[in-house]
């Protein structure tokens, strides 16, 4: 939940969002920190492939940049670089796809997408499209999935009283 939590701090800059760094491996802490700095240019997800949707998005808000060595991540629930790169452009935020990763624009603002988001059923698309669509709304197909990664995230999500229409 860590790279959602980031995503979500840094759409909504006064939500101060707390998360416990104890069940986070060394690897991925040093690859999240990354992801905090915000003149990042590119990422390394070789280790780290779950959070290419997360990091993504925040890369399309931020800084933009390129997330490389992250070829593996096709053969997830989905091919998550074809599909992240699909997602962020219902929002409006400019993506490509590469051989081995995505390149991303930044310095965008997440825009309410026209039709409903399908999330192919993968818990990171998923959760990602729930984070963004908090920030300027959106029809999200099958949220629930996120139900693999965390029960309680849309709750949890609810309760920050955050949501748009």
């Amino acid at each position: 939940l860590y790279p959602m939590a980031i995503l979500l701090d840094n759409l909504h800059k006064n939500l101060q969002v707390e998360i416990e760094e104890q069940d986070i491996d060394e690897l991925l802490f040093n690859t999240l920190e990354l992801l905090e700095d915000a003149d990042i240019n590119m990422i390394n997800l070789r280790d780290a492939s779950d959070i290419i949707t997360p990091a993504a998005a925040l890369m399309a808000i931020s800084s933009g940049g390129d997330i490389i060595r992250a070829a593996h991540s096709k053969g997830k629930e989905t091919n998550r670089i074809l599909r992240t790169c699909e997602l962020l452009e219902k929002f409006s935020l400019s993506c490509s796809t590469k051989k081995d990763g995505l390149s991303l624009l930044g310095g965008e603002i997440p825009k309410k997408p026209n039709e409903p988001i399908d999330t192919h059923m993968d818990h990171r698309l998923a959760m990602t499209a729930v984070i963004l669509a908090t920030y300027c709304g959106g029809e999200i197909m099958n949220p629930e999935i996120v139900k693999v990664t965390h029960p309680d995230f849309l709750e949890m999500i609810k309760s920050l009283k955050i949501l748009q229409p």
